[in-house]
């Protein structure tokens, strides 16, 4: 989920990590931190999901 995205969260608390990221490209990024416990409805169904935070720009497709 991009940065962005997740200032758009009221109340939104990130976890800071050490994790690294290999992307398709072969780069390695350091994501911004972990999104945990986020509702998400998928049709009438709800799930708990937890969400990488990347400081990345945003896809507007």
């Amino acid at each position: 989920m991009p940065l962005s995205m997740m200032r758009k969260i009221p109340g939104a608390v990130v976890t800071p990590t050490k994790m690294e990221l290999s992307l398709a490209d072969r780069s390695i990024v350091h994501p911004y931190g972990i999104l945990h416990d986020v509702l998400v409805r998928v049709a009438e169904f709800v799930f708990s999901a937890d969400f990488v935070i990347l400081d990345m720009e945003e896809d507007r497709e």
